[in-house]
């Protein structure tokens, strides 16, 4: 577990703190640093992954084969991403 709080907040909120989980061996600050910058990437993803889904309802095609959902979502990742 890797936990990184702020020392110094703004005068009208308390102290912020966010433990965070990690599946790696935490020894030095450089890999604590890893797991942080991996959790906080996690919130990316899942604008990425709400995108593909409901914006462009990657799930609702009617595609029969994994080589065609495939090339689908490849096209559709694009826009997600923008």
């Amino acid at each position: 577990m890797v936990r990184v709080w702020e020392e110094t907040g703004p005068a009208a909120a308390p102290d912020l703190e966010w433990p965070s989980l990690c599946d790696q061996l935490v020894i030095d600050l450089v890999q604590a640093l890893m797991c942080v910058c991996q959790r906080t990437s996690r919130w990316l993803i899942e604008d990425f992954h709400k995108a593909l889904k409901t914006g462009l309802r990657a799930e609702k095609l009617q595609l029969q084969t994994a080589a065609q959902l495939l090339a689908a979502v490849a096209l559709l990742s694009v826009v997600a991403l923008a």
